[in-house]
């Protein structure tokens, strides 16, 4: 807020300044959820569908999901 004072009259006025963008810090998730339907091979007609979720870091490669899903 800034006070505008005429060099004539010395009449004053609050004047707002007014803004186009503002930058907020975003959170950063780190983490991603990988989503995996197993479908085991049988000779039955219905077999059912085991789902699973695997949270991992964003950093980590196929073979760690390979590993966490192994475990």
């Amino acid at each position: 807020m800034n006070t505008v004072t005429c060099l004539t009259c010395q009449s004053k006025s609050t004047t707002f300044e007014n803004f186009k963008t503002l930058s907020l810090p975003l959170p950063y998730n780190s983490k991603c959820i990988f989503f995996i339907n197993l479908m085991r091979r049988s000779t039955e007609l219905i077999q059912p569908v085991v789902k699973y979720g695997i949270q991992l870091d964003k950093q980590n490669t196929l073979g760690d999901l390979f590993q966490e899903f192994e475990q």
